[in-house]
């Protein structure tokens, strides 16, 4: 994980990442971590990264003010929890603003 925000680091340093530009991730043996939005790369720890599973549950990862990435054995399989996740996001979107939408 430290490799991972110390790669995040160097390239801020260099300037190919300023702010919270970029995204970063690295596979293990027992999960996938990423860096999430809205986080200065220059100042990345591992307590910051979000993990993920190998094995896809969730089958995505809303990320605030960002956006929705999904995942899957293909990619007609992620565009399938694409869809079936933003229809979700919806429904529960109208459902807090108590059915207006």
């Amino acid at each position: 994980m430290e490799a991972l925000c110390a790669t995040a680091r160097w390239c801020y340093a260099r300037g190919w990442v300023p702010a919270t530009s970029g995204n970063f991730s690295v596979r293990s043996d027992a999960h996938i971590l990423i860096t999430p939005t809205g986080l200065d790369r220059g100042k990345l720890t591992p307590d910051d990264l979000l993990e993920i599973d190998l094995q896809g549950r969730a089958h995505g990862v809303l990320l605030s003010h960002h956006g929705l990435y999904t995942w899957g054995q293909s990619v007609a399989e992620a565009r399938r929890h694409l869809e079936a996740l933003e229809f979700l996001f919806e429904v529960e979107g109208r459902r807090l603003l108590g059915g207006q939408a």
